[in-house]
């Protein structure tokens, strides 16, 4: 995320969606970047027979008016040193997200999630993850409960020597010099002991057996001027060790490059990305891939 970008967030009036709007404000502040609130509603589903009546037509002016004021009351509660502005667009959230980033050229888009990993709502092709697919750049997903600091002091860079983790890690490198990361990235590699775990998990062809002078000398090849590194292998499934990972090594932020494929099957976002979203108890920032870039699977 470069300095003076916009920041788009959210809000769906609800817990996790105030929490990813402080996030938002906080990290807007620290880059010098402006906030958009963005509430997204569809009132297709309330037409019905209704449709093209005056007074269901009035009803429907009637009930954006009052989100519109809803919403500037959140961004009135929220004002601090980061420029707001907040707007009211019908349409689908998964959508409409994508699409206004696209347009404003947004640096970053900041959404909550609903739930946790023990409840069985929280499903593959949620708004969050649908948004994550669909999004232009990175996407910063904030649990319902997390706890750590709204500013990132410290970010940990799953990878899996792909070209999408070089670009998420660069990504990192970039944002943590913007925010002032002071603790800097960990790098971490995530090795499963069972290498069948490895092939449903890894994006790309090779061993299984990494080590951490080999992960040394692939992040050497990425320019993170400035910013302090440290590598680690970890031994496990990603989805649980990268979690535990994080915790252990107090990162306030996960960083993930998005696949799209698995070595066996394809996923909307990926499975591992899609199980981490579910697993983890702090933001996970989702780098999208860019466009035209290379395969890369060599350490």
């Amino acid at each position: 995320m470069k300095k003076r970008s916009t920041v788009i967030v959210g809000i769906d009036f609800s817990a996790p969606s105030r929490r990813a709007l402080d996030i938002a404000v906080a990290v807007a502040a620290r880059a010098d970047a402006r906030v958009e609130l963005l509430h997204v509603w569809n009132p297709n589903h309330l037409a019905g027979s209704g449709a093209g009546h005056p007074e269901f037509e009035s009803w429907i002016l009637e009930q954006k008016q009052v989100l519109a004021d809803q919403l500037q009351r959140w961004s009135a509660d929220a004002a601090g040193s980061a420029p707001l502005s907040a707007t009211v667009i019908e349409g689908v959230a998964s959508r409409v997200l994508p699409e206004r980033a696209h347009e404003v050229g947004a640096g970053l888009i900041v959404v909550g999630r609903r739930g946790s990993a023990n409840l069985p709502h929280v499903l593959l092709g949620s708004v969050s993850e649908r948004v994550v697919h669909l999004a232009p750049c990175p996407v910063l997903v904030v649990p319902e409960q997390t706890r750590v600091a709204a500013v990132p002091e410290r970010l940990l860079v799953g990878v899996d020597f792909s070209q999408a983790a070089r670009e998420a890690l660069e990504a990192a490198g970039e944002l943590a010099a913007t925010l002032g990361a002071k603790r800097g990235i960990v790098v971490a590699h995530a090795q499963p002991r069972d290498p069948r775990v490895w092939l449903e998990n890894s994006s790309e062809p090779g061993p299984p057996d990494r080590d951490e002078p080999a992960l040394e000398r692939w992040v050497a090849r990425s320019p993170l001027a400035g910013v302090t590194v440290s590598c680690r292998i970890v031994p496990g499934s990603p989805e649980t060790c990268l979690v535990a990972a994080a915790d252990r090594e107090a990162c306030d932020w996960l960083v993930l490059g998005q696949q799209g494929r698995t070595a066996l099957a394809a996923f909307l976002i990926g499975s591992t990305t899609h199980r981490i979203l579910k697993l983890a108890d702090r933001p996970v920032l989702v780098v999208p891939r860019k466009a035209g870039s290379p395969g890369e699977g060599s350490s």
